[in-house]
């Protein structure tokens, strides 16, 4: 009887806890295009570890500066010791302390300085991974939006098909229409609802690649928030060769080639400063006794040195390894110009294709005037025995089609403009 009670409320405890776990999945979460960007910056892994290369970075700089410094050491010795004189085995207790000053190294400075290029390196590296990170988040963004519209336009049009269904069952009682007429327009119907479905799922997936960018459970039930959309007007007449200027001062991909062979360049000469003499100064001052009780005057005992290092032969070791960082820099030169040259066609590409958006939005918006219009017309002359029903499928077919390019055209252009953005280097703007 216990054995049961237990199990009883363990299915009562599981079943709360399920209900619990459904109804935070089943709640709908609204998000702007704000808390996507927040969000998705926040869960992504390529800007997790580019934050840790920051730290990284930021650290070895501060290891860099430390060989400036002096190095202070503490020490404390115990020893047993078997002296042949006395024929006998002594303790020998000892305390140091040790101080050692690089007076002169050749790559203390190169040091240094590769220090803070890799961290502008680091830095740099953030700033690209995270404007990816944006426009993706936004691009994803305005896909949800964009099939979310798709759909809409869809059932509006099954909708409209479905009226003009019920009005052609109504002239067929009255000997106005035929059979025929009504099965031609219950198959644009399905053609429609086939429509309805891609869309559906085209929404469905949208939406789960934008939950599992955000960190969300895949099936979480999201609700974007609309944006002002762009009036294209403020897109009319871009200066190309002024954005790509932009683009070349302030794309980070290119400051951070730069950044790069800045690093090389001064990791060469600490290599060159392996053959270079180096000049360092040590002192010690301690307390030697066989007891743990020391006489200052007595148990002293102190060391001041000052000691040059110079490594005159190594094998041509340090001379392959600037050969090779020399073929490093040269490598990175060239991906620069190869850069340079993929930043002018990527922009190019992204303004004509803003000027194609713009003009497909112009050409969609009067078509679906038209289309509108075409669509009236069509059901007055069906309804009153002056038109047939291919009049109405094809004035319905022309309607969906307007919608959708004006739907496509306009997100096209979010899209586009969000890239122009991105390809210039103002991330702040995306």
């Amino acid at each position: 009887m216990k054995t049961f009670s237990k199990i009883v409320r363990l299915t009562f405890i599981s079943t709360i806890l399920f209900s619990f776990d459904t109804f935070a999945t089943d709640t709908v979460k609204q998000l702007t295009i704000n808390d996507c960007i927040k969000l998705s910056l926040e869960q992504n892994t390529d800007i997790i570890i580019a934050h840790e290369d920051q730290k990284i970075a930021k650290a070895q700089t501060t290891s860099a500066w430390s060989t400036v410094c002096p190095k202070l050491t503490i020490e404390t010795d115990y020893a047993k010791i078997h002296s042949k004189q006395l024929h006998d085995t002594i303790d020998s207790f000892a305390v140091k302390l040790s101080a050692q000053q690089l007076v002169w190294g050749g790559q203390v400075m190169p040091v240094l300085e590769a220090a803070n290029y890799a961290l502008n390196l680091a830095d740099d590296s953030f700033l690209v991974k995270k404007n990816t990170v944006i426009l993706i988040a936004k691009e994803t963004y305005i896909n949800v939006l964009k099939t979310e519209e798709l759909v809409k336009s869809a059932r509006e049009n099954k909708k409209l098909i479905e009226q003009i269904i019920t009005q052609t069952e109504s002239l067929i009682s009255a000997g106005l229409a035929t059979r025929a007429d009504l099965l031609k327009l219950q198959l644009q119907l399905k053609n429609i609802e086939q429509m309805v479905i891609n869309t559906d799922n085209g929404a469905k997936v949208a939406k789960q690649s934008l939950n599992l960018l955000l960190g969300f459970p895949i099936d979480q039930s999201i609700e974007l928030k609309p944006y002002k959309t762009t009036d294209y007007n403020e897109l009319l007449n871009l200066n190309t060769k002024e954005l790509v200027t932009k683009a070349l001062t302030q794309r980070k991909e290119l400051s951070q080639l730069d950044y790069s062979v800045k690093l090389l360049n001064t990791q060469a000469a600490v290599i060159n400063s392996a053959t270079q003499p180096v000049v360092l100064f040590s002192g010690n001052y301690g307390l030697i006794n066989d007891k743990l009780s020391f006489d200052v005057g007595r148990d002293k005992d102190w060391l001041l040195a000052l000691v040059a290092k110079w490594t005159f032969f190594d094998a041509n070791d340090t001379q392959s390894k600037v050969d090779v960082n020399r073929s490093s820099i040269k490598k990175l030169q060239e991906l620069r110009k190869q850069l340079v040259n993929g930043i002018e066609l990527e922009v190019n590409i992204i303004v004509n294709g803003i000027t194609s958006s713009i003009a497909k939005i112009d050409a969609s918006q009067k078509e679906l005037e038209l289309a509108k219009e075409n669509v009236s017309i069509a059901e007055e002359k069906y309804i009153n025995g002056l038109g047939t029903n291919l009049d109405i499928i094809d004035s319905q077919t022309s309607l969906l089609a307007a919608q959708t390019n004006l739907i496509n055209a306009n997100y096209d252009l979010e899209i586009a403009k969000a890239r122009l953005y991105k390809a210039i280097g103002e991330m702040d703007k995306i």
